[in-house]
């Protein structure tokens, strides 16, 4: 903008401003600090966005972000999202020489968000280079939702005390960087229900020591290297207290020790299954995942009250994979729709099934999209026509049994009718 701005520009720029809702603000390094100053300095209202509803901050330098974003604060301000610059996204030199700056900067400008963003109720901060820097963030008090899992430090109890006034705290993510030399309790988080921890699970049991006050009901770990150890320890810690009342659970993004994942899944989750009150799991895995008929056996027996559980694996130029489902787990799937009757929600993705002897992947007829399958279910193995139908229906969509006595297995007739008629809408 050239020259002083008129009345004609002012009005312009404040009847536009009352319908961004969303902003999405994202600069290179350099930047000129009078862009800000300006509008800083020219009347057009405090905040110049008085309705903005959302804000994402991505910023390749440091300076200035600070007054940006505090310009744009305001009571109607509710999700927030705050991009810092790593040390790699940055020219050397810049960096180099703003690194004395970097601290207050970042203290300064959650300070300034806490006092005019006093509605906001999800904030995400990237690449704070020391997490004494997010005490601030402590003074908004209506927060619901934080996630500070991008941050890689270390970060102790003190840390957590100064976040434990969030006393409206529904949803935290954290990195797995814990490290709890005081055992003294952090009294706070009573109305936490969700945590997400990035990058790990081994310090997981340590804080969740400091948090005698949590009862979550949904627990998630996203991009964890673990071996069987660390996955007990893990459910050891959760039924201590914090997940007695757990009904969701994920891995996410899973690189487990490679003799973990090239045994059937349910090695993976037998420590998971003493958290009797899962409702709906999630697995992802960056290997192909093997799951056979007794895993899903286990999986009902352990899980009762399943709705919904989703397992998908990565994919291996050198391993055999089926994108769907095997015959053998036609038959877990089976087992798993009778012993969890809430379950409504199922996908099997890049899965090993058993290939025991005469046990072969389906034939998939590719005009209909049909797999086709020699599997006879008897009828006494068959307790829910309906809730078999609709579990089998969305773990693998159509599905046809050529040459099938229809007399002698009338039930599991039923279940492919049924299907059918789903398939067809």
């Amino acid at each position: 903008m050239e020259g002083p701005i008129t009345e004609a520009d002012r009005a312009r720029f404040i009847f536009y401003t009352q319908h961004i809702r969303i902003l999405h603000m994202r600069a290179t390094w350099p930047i000129n600090s009078c862009v800000f100053e300006h509008l800083s300095h020219t009347h057009l209202g405090f905040p110049p966005l008085p309705r903005l509803h959302t804000l994402y901050s991505s910023w390749w330098g440091v300076p200035h972000q600070s007054e940006v974003v505090a310009l744009l604060s305001g009571p109607a301000l509710r999700r927030l999202s705050i991009r810092f610059p790593a040390p790699e996204s940055m020219p050397a030199a810049a960096y180099g020489t703003l690194a004395c700056q970097y601290r207050p900067i970042v203290r300064a400008l959650l300070a300034d968000v806490a006092a005019s963003a006093t509605a906001l109720e999800s904030l995400t901060v990237y690449n704070v280079p020391h997490p004494s820097l997010l005490e601030p963030i402590g003074a908004l008090r209506g927060l619901l939702r934080l996630d500070l899992s991008h941050i890689r430090h270390t970060y102790n109890l003190d840390f957590l005390k100064a976040l434990e006034t969030l006393d409206q705290l529904d949803e935290l993510l954290l990195g797995d960087h814990c490290i709890a030399f005081d055992t003294s309790p952090c009294t706070g988080f009573r109305r936490l229900q969700k945590l997400t921890i990035r990058r790990g699970m081994s310090t997981v049991p340590d804080l969740l020591a400091v948090l005698p006050n949590v009862r979550l009901k949904a627990f998630c770990v996203m991009e964890a290297v673990a071996n069987l150890g660390q996955i007990q320890a893990l459910a050891d810690a959760l039924c201590a207290g914090p997940g007695l009342y757990l009904d969701e659970l994920a891995l996410l993004d899973f690189k487990g020790e490679e003799v973990l994942m090239q045994g059937p899944v349910s090695v993976l989750l037998t420590p998971l299954f003493a958290l009797q009150g899962i409702r709906r799991f999630d697995l992802g895995a960056w290997r192909p995942v093997r799951v056979e008929d007794e895993d899903l056996q286990k999986l009902g027996r352990a899980w009762p009250k399943l709705e919904r559980i989703h397992i998908s694996g990565g994919c291996s130029d050198t391993t055999y994979l089926q994108e769907n489902v095997g015959a053998s787990m036609i038959e877990g799937i089976v087992e798993l729709a009778n012993t969890c009757p809430r379950l409504n929600d199922v996908k099997f993705t890049t899965v090993i099934p058993a290939m025991a002897s005469g046990n072969v992947g389906p034939s998939v007829n590719l005009e209909t999209d049909t797999m086709q399958f020699d599997v006879r279910i008897s009828d006494e193995r068959i307790r829910d026509v309906g809730q078999v139908t609709r579990v089998l229906h969305a773990a693998v969509g159509r599905l046809l049994v050529p040459g099938l006595d229809r007399e002698r297995y009338r039930r599991w007739s039923a279940v492919l009718d049924g299907i059918t008629k789903l398939s067809q809408g």
